[in-house]
């Protein structure tokens, strides 16, 4: 019986191993086991297993939209074109628990994995995304406009009217 300790499996080795089991790209699993290998080394392989295993199920999957709401909110609404967006998903469902989940979960986890960000969240429009960036970079301060840009970008948004809220 030897009593040297073991040593946890490489990032790569552990990362095509996981690729066996779990259909996700490479690079998450290899961020799966990387986060295994830091925070359990001697149960490394188990970890990365579960880390990748939780991480595709967070993912959106095809559900049966049996509710009787033909445009369910949580279940991606509408379909948007006949082929691979065909299929109801769990948007907004956390299939975990059967109750409303957030849209941002799988791709905020999705972007700060890939980007290497603490934390991440997508918006669909650009006054969102200026509103967003002047809160947490300009709070307080003066933020300098082109007159270009003092245009009505819809549903009666100006930017500057934007720039204002956001502090």
């Amino acid at each position: 019986m030897s009593t040297e300790p073991t040593h946890p499996p490489s990032v790569d080795a552990l990362a095509r191993s996981l690729s066996k089991d779990v259909p996700l790209p490479h690079a998450l699993l290899v961020d799966c086991a990387r986060r295994a290998i830091q925070s359990h080394p001697t149960d490394a392989v188990n970890t990365a297993h579960q880390y990748a295993h939780e991480l595709h199920r967070s993912l959106l999957v095809d559900v049966v939209n049996a509710t009787g709401v033909l445009l369910h909110t949580n279940l991606g609404r509408a379909p948007l074109r006949a082929s691979e967006t065909s299929r109801a998903n769990n948007v907004e469902f956390n299939m975990s628990t059967g109750e409303r989940g957030s849209r941002h979960d799988a791709v905020s986890q999705l972007i700060s994995t890939l980007t290497g960000a603490e934390a991440a969240i997508v918006v669909n429009n650009n006054a969102a995304a200026v509103m967003l960036v002047l809160a947490a970079l300009a709070h307080g301060r003066d933020v300098a406009v082109s007159r270009g840009e003092s245009v009505e970008i819809g549903g009666n948004f100006r930017i500057p009217d934007v720039m204002e809220q956001s502090g």
